[in-house]
Order: C-alpha cells, then structure tokens, then sequence
C-alpha cells in the first residue's frame, strides 16, 4: 500500500511539471511572436523614414516641383500631381527600397510657395503610405527659404 501512494505521488508531481512546463512554452511563444511583430514595424518604419529623408533631401536640392519629380524620378517611378492647394510629387518604391513604378510604398512630397519681402518660402509635407492600404507610415513637415533674384 505504501508503494502505491508513492507511485500516485510520483504521477502527480510529473503531470504538475508538465503542466507547468507547457504554461512556460505558450507564455514565451506569445512573447517571441510579440518581439517579432515589434521587430517588423521597427523595420518598416526605418525603411518609411529612409525615403522621407531622402526625399527631403531631393526638396531642398531643388528650385520647383519640376525638377523635384526629375530628381525623384527613376524610370518612370515618379510623377508630377495637383493637390487640391498645390502641387506634388508622388514617387512609387518597392519593399526594397528601390523606384518601382509598382511598388509598395508611395511618397507624396506637397510643394506649397509663400511669397515674402525677401523671398519666397516654400512648405513641404512628405508622406509615405501603403500602397494598397494608403496607410500613413511616416510623414514629415519641412520648408525652404529662396532668395529672389536680385533684379
């Protein structure tokens, strides 16, 4: 009889391990499916802030929204748009990070000119969505002073 209660002891202890061990693998695959999530909008946003960046840089290089779009343009990637306030330039990327007319991610840099006495302001938004979703990922506000030319 004294056997049968260790046995019936050892059963217990092995079916309280287990569950408990099975309690610690579902805790730490929902933590690693978190982390991986995390991890793909961590990238998703750096690749988003990337082309605002660049794109930003290409808006300050430039004197108009024409040369904006040939700046931003690679194979036809780029296009010149009208907003309903003014002018824009939409450029297409793929998940590479390279133009792609097809691409994945859309960046849409607004062209808004602000006359002063000593020149003109010119404002920019720059977003970049989703393609399919148009879900903003990213977007920034930026502008640039140009001096009028002396006369």
């Amino acid at each position: 009889m004294r056997r049968e209660n260790h046995v019936t002891a050892f059963y217990i202890e092995v079916l309280l391990l287990t569950v408990g061990l099975i309690g610690i693998v579902l805790v730490l695959t929902q933590i690693f499916a978190l982390g991986r999530r995390e991890s793909a909008e961590a990238r998703e946003l750096t690749d988003a802030v990337c082309l605002a960046q660049n794109a930003a840089e290409a808006f300050a290089a430039s004197a108009d929204p024409e040369e904006l779009c040939e700046l931003l343009d690679e194979g036809g990637s780029a296009e010149l748009v009208e907003t309903d306030s003014a002018a824009a330039v939409r450029a297409s990327y793929g998940a590479d990070l390279r133009a792609d007319r097809n691409g994945v991610l859309l960046v849409t840099v607004t062209w808004n000119e602000e006359s002063t006495g000593a020149g003109v302001l010119v404002r920019s938004r720059i977003t970049v969505t989703e393609r399919d979703s148009a879900r903003e990922i990213y977007s920034l506000e930026t502008a640039s002073f140009r001096k009028e030319a002396a006369a």
